[in-house]
């Protein structure tokens, strides 16, 4: 998962998280999960009358404890709205939260939340994201929350879409709870540039590329010690918006591969073999013989907007509802004080493609006995404005106020996540942000349409030698090749050789017909 917490205090992205194709697998293998009328029977236990359940219907007779696995820090006031919460969930759902915090280097395949899950530790619910979730079904350690969702999640499904649910829905049945409903779509499309150096340089807008250039040698012209940008090998989709006439979509995750986008079944191109790709290489090989990436741009381990807040780059990645407006240009301004940002997309005639809907997401474990509650907990955040404000900012009055429809915070301690819950149904943002980002996150997914690849994820288990080969060749031969460190010419052949040798046509055959599979299931 790329680190979604970098955006606590903002709206929506996750890279996360996502990042990658949505999960809906077809193909998926379905987990060993008790039924869940079996974990959620003490849940339909009417109380007596006259109890807590006549103002809050539907509230469990029987108490009960569940555990989160959070990841970073706990913060101070954290510790102590905890009791706040509980008193809640106690009046409202008969239940107590405690949540265990781990590191986010915790999170993901391989690492620690997986070793714990395969050693059936003690917890009930921890985020996901559609790829890693994937596996965990594969692995038969997520458990089938189809059936909770009718009794204890209408207002869930109220406030958000289908599609919310389709994203975590594998072989027909769903295996995480969807959260937040934030602007993603066109994430990562765009390149957001340094206005302050536009104006230093006199280029008034960039709409193509070869004007991107143009402002790159503008710029290196006079700081010589520059480079455009810290983003190369992972940044594509910007570049084939602007290098192509054709509507592809692409993504890290499935970085083999273009999703033609208007063509009916949505045809997968192999990327490498592209005529994008060379104009790509191409493009970032110039850059790099004229001085404008830096040398070391394979093998600089910093955090991209570590570098590109330092000072020296020219432009970075994008994201979606214009969120490098409080996400990243607050920290460039402490190295930069006159630094102002321009959001570029190339050819704005081309839609703009959502790959995903949810912000996050939270698994339960197959074993845990409490995925009613955790369903309940899910639903009661994402129930109204009240809820969310609660939740995120805590106590009005105590750790916030409400000041022209804008949040004021008092406590300045992190509770839940904000960029997890916020929902462009009842839209709350704080009083430090600027009146542009909030009209930009508003109308960013005005039009917006489903890529064909949404709902896929490939099932990896018939190539996944193939697979480990090819992600080899691909780091050492083609991100190379893709910042422009070696040339076109000189790195493809080599490097196509070794794709092949690797088992790329058996790879590319499996990955079109579990993907043909799907989109008939769409038609």
């Amino acid at each position: 998962m790329k680190r979604f917490v970098n955006m606590a205090l903002m709206i929506g992205v996750v890279m996360l998280l996502i990042a990658g194709c949505s999960s809906n697998k077809e193909n998926g293998t379905a987990s060993d999960s008790p039924p869940a009328s079996s974990s959620s029977a003490s849940a339909s236990t009417a109380e007596p009358s006259g109890s807590s359940s006549e103002a809050h219907p539907g509230r469990p007779a029987e108490f009960k404890k569940i555990k989160m696995l959070s990841l970073g820090d706990e913060s101070a006031r954290m510790k102590e709205f905890l009791a706040d919460i509980n008193v809640k969930l106690k009046e409202e759902i008969n239940t107590e939260l405690e949540i265990q915090y781990v590191p986010w280097s915790a999170y993901g395949s391989g690492q620690q939340i997986d070793l714990m899950l395969a050693s059936g530790q003690d917890f009930d619910f921890t985020f996901t994201d559609p790829t890693w979730l994937n596996q965990l079904v594969q692995k038969k350690v997520a458990y089938d929350l189809t059936d909770l969702v009718e009794p204890y999640m209408a207002d869930l499904k109220k406030n958000l879409t289908p599609e919310h649910f389709e994203q975590f829905t594998i072989g027909g049945k769903l295996y995480a709870i969807p959260m937040g409903y934030s602007p993603l779509s066109a994430n990562s499309y765009s390149i957001s540039v340094r206005k302050d150096l536009m104006d230093e340089v006199g280029v008034k807008s960039i709409s193509t590329i070869d004007e991107l250039y143009n402002f790159a040698t503008l710029v290196k012209a006079k700081h010589p010690d520059m480079y455009a940008t810290p983003n190369t090998p992972s940044f594509v989709q910007p570049y084939i918006r602007g290098l192509s006439d054709q509507n592809y979509t692409w993504d890290e995750v499935s970085k083999y591969f273009l999703t033609d986008e208007n063509s009916a079944e949505g045809n997968l191109v192999s990327f490498v073999d592209s005529p994008e790709f060379k104009a790509q290489a191409d493009f970032f090989r110039k850059m790099y013989e004229n001085n404008l990436i830096s040398k070391d741009i394979l093998t600089n381990k910093a955090a991209t907007k570590d570098l590109f807040t330092s000072g020296k780059y020219m432009w970075m990645q994008g994201r979606s509802g214009g969120n490098n407006l409080i996400e990243v240009l607050p920290q460039l301004k402490e190295n930069v004080p006159n630094a102002e940002l321009y959001e570029v997309m190339f050819a704005p005639e081309k839609p703009k493609i959502k790959t995903g809907y949810a912000s996050t997401a939270v698994m339960v474990p197959a074993y845990s006995k409490n995925a009613d509650r955790v369903a309940m907990l899910l639903n009661l955040m994402q129930k109204d404005r009240e809820n969310f404000l609660f939740f995120v900012y805590g106590i009005q009055d105590k750790d916030y106020k409400i000041v022209n429809d804008k949040v004021e915070k008092i406590n300045k301690d992190e509770l839940m996540f904000q960029w997890a819950l916020f929902n462009v149904n009842y839209p709350v943002y704080e009083s430090t942000l600027p009146d542009d980002f909030i009209a930009i996150n508003k109308s960013w997914d005005e039009g917006a349409v489903a890529s064909k690849m949404f709902g896929f994820s490939l099932v990896l288990e018939p190539v996944k030698v193939q697979k480990v080969k090819l992600d080899a060749v691909f780091d050492e031969r083609i991100k190379p090749i893709l910042a422009g460190v070696i040339s076109y010419d000189k790195g493809f052949k080599k490097a196509k050789a070794e794709m092949e040798a690797a088992g790329w046509n058996e790879y590319f055959a499996e990955v079109q017909k579990q993907y043909k599979a799907f989109r008939a299931t769409k038609q």
